[in-house]
């Protein structure tokens, strides 16, 4: 999964781990800071509502 290798990339760049829930707030800091690009912000975001969707609707 393409959000997936993002996230993963996250963690090891900087170093700490980041939970796979709430990536909208990690988008918003990682944009904030130049960490990823919009195409990579596009797909956390995409990856956060079908995980809330999976959730409200299962």
């Amino acid at each position: 999964m393409a959000a997936e290798a993002i996230h993963d990339r996250l963690c090891k760049q900087q170093k700490q781990h980041f939970s796979f829930t709430r990536l909208d707030a990690l988008v918003q800091q990682a944009l904030k800071v130049g960490w990823i690009d919009t195409a990579e912000a596009e797909v956390l975001t995409r990856a956060e509502v079908s995980r809330l969707r999976a959730i409200i609707h299962p």
